[in-house]
């Protein structure tokens, strides 16, 4: 393939490890051919003072080399860059690096230097991509941290219309606080989700149930923000037992002085920067994430639209089941990637809750066509079970389905056969949809794996499709609706999975009030 003989000039750098001084020498020609500032070293030893002195964007290692290998070179890199593009390659045939190497070393790419000049090219071209990607996220976590500096903390007080008093407020904003007032949960949820305060402060007349959900909400919606409580009357060890069951940072005696307050808010605003931190560091990880998920959903597209194409073409009939097989892997990876999409945007808080009037009749139907789609040609019956008909919820209709789609979803995958029951149960105060699926494998750890995902704990089927990352999806959705989701064994064997609602069901005539709504 023909190259233009000069290419623009990039503000990239290339370091190019290799103990053969004809492989540098031929090395740097074709990278700086590109337009790349191009760095060498004829040992790992060598490489490793460089990159001391010098910003390296790209380390490109061959994997053979005297003394130190190239393997520990990578090791030796990572201990003080984790960030740095790192691409090791080899020449020799009969001497490849082990899989399991290349899988344990942290690593963008391995070129074997057989492929030619072309295939290195496109190695480089990919990893600095994802350098610039990471810069240019990194520049702008550094603008946001300058600009935090400089804003004043904002500080909610959730309380009676009368609780806050001037002198509290006027105290907090001679600190360099941004005061928020919500006289009661639903406009401080509301507030909450719009102004996104790092700190809220509760007051003891919402120490009840209504507080509680509230409080939990808030930090499905933000796990960064601090949460205070305060109170009046009540001793150390009440005060320990409300910071406890709510799941607050600290309760203040409203009887203290005003100092005490900023004690706590001085030690809480710590942690804010802190938790701030973490959440940049994983929102530029989830950045990168995003992306590459983005573009590995293109190449699947690809993939599926030349196996439709095959598929109509009568010279192809003979490779039906093969291309049967290629496009559900094809389909199945794109659904994998979709669900890390959609977790990583539940991960950001960005995901709005709404209210609306949802026909349960309707509800119930879509979720089939879903379901049996999903079935396909196996073994397996879907049954519904719905009590009353023509009935109505108020509630984000959108998250039920995606919730109870997740559910239903994870069921097929782990169904070999059998019968599925989607059942729905109306009470004055809650509505449960409860999915049974009674033969299948895996069934019997799926309760304790749902279990340990409430606890908080590491879960090794989290990421597997078909497991761990449909129920953390419904997990966090369910949270945003201030649901429950419990995953019991069945009595019959297998699971049985419910989302418990805290609505109660309306009258059919409700569905016409929704104009009203809408």
């Amino acid at each position: 393939m023909g190259r233009k003989g000069h290419c623009e000039k990039r503000s990239q750098s290339i370091l190019v490890v290799d103990d053969q001084e004809e492989v540098l020498l031929s090395t740097r020609a074709l990278l700086e051919r590109e337009g790349y500032r191009v760095l060498t070293a004829q040992s790992a030893e060598r490489a490793l003072e460089v990159m001391k002195t010098e910003r390296i964007d790209l380390l490109l290692v061959d994997y053979f080399m005297p003394r130190m290998s190239g393997e520990q070179l990578v090791r030796s890199v990572r201990a003080f860059d984790p960030l740095v593009q790192i691409i090791l390659q080899t020449g020799y045939c009969g001497e490849k690096p082990p899989g399991a190497t290349l899988a344990d070393l942290d690593i963008q790419g391995y070129h074997d230097k057989a492929d030619g000049p072309e295939k290195l090219l496109v190695w480089v071209a990919a990893g600095l991509r994802v350098q610039q990607m990471m810069d240019r996220a990194r520049d702008a976590d550094r603008r946001l941290a300058d600009a935090a500096k400089d804003s004043p903390l904002r500080v909610m007080f959730i309380a009676p219309e009368r609780a806050v008093t001037a002198s509290t407020a006027a105290l907090l904003e001679s600190q360099g606080f941004k005061v928020l007032r919500a006289t009661n949960p639903e406009t401080a949820l509301e507030e909450f989700m719009r102004q996104r305060p790092e700190l809220a402060i509760l007051d003891d007349a919402f120490f009840d149930q209504n507080g509680a959900d509230l409080v939990r909400r808030m930090h499905t919606l933000d796990p960064a923000a601090i949460l205070l409580g305060q109170c009046r009357g009540l001793d150390a060890r009440q005060r320990r037992t409300i910071r406890r069951s709510l799941g607050l940072y600290a309760v203040h005696d409203k009887e203290e002085d005003g100092e005490r307050l900023l004690e706590l808010l001085d030690a809480a605003c710590d942690g804010v920067r802190r938790l701030q931190r973490t959440r940049a560091d994983s929102s530029l990880r989830g950045l990168i994430l995003a992306k590459l998920c983005h573009e590995l959903r293109s190449y699947l597209h690809v993939v599926q639209g030349y196996a439709d194409i095959l598929w109509q073409d009568e010279a192809a009939r003979q490779f039906d089941p093969l291309l049967s097989r290629l496009a559900a892997a094809s389909h199945a990876a794109s659904e994998l990637v979709q669900e890390y999409l959609d977790l990583a945007h539940l991960e950001k808080g960005i995901v709005p809750v709404r209210r609306e009037l949802v026909g349960v009749d309707d509800l119930i139907a879509e979720l089939r066509v879903h379901t049996e789609r999903q079935i396909g040609s196996r073994p397996i019956c879907l049954v519904t079970a719905v009590p009353v008909p023509g009935t109505v919820l108020l509630t984000d209709g959108e998250k039920v389905r995606s919730v109870l789609s997740h559910l239903l979803s994870n069921s097929v995958k782990l169904s070999g056969a059998g019968t599925i029951e989607l059942a729905v149960e109306f009470a004055a105060d809650r509505t449960d949809f409860t999915i049974r699926h009674l033969e299948g494998h895996g069934n019997d750890d799926l309760p304790q794996l749902f279990h340990s995902m409430l606890e908080g704990r590491d879960v090794a089927g989290i990421g597997t499709p078909g497991q761990g990352l449909a129920l953390a999806i419904a997990l966090r959705l369910s949270q945003l609706l201030g649901a429950s989701l419990t995953a019991d064994r069945a009595s019959q064997g297998g699971a049985s999975l419910t989302l418990r609602l805290p609505v109660g069901a309306l009258g059919a005539g409700a569905a016409a009030e929704s104009q009203v709504l809408h």
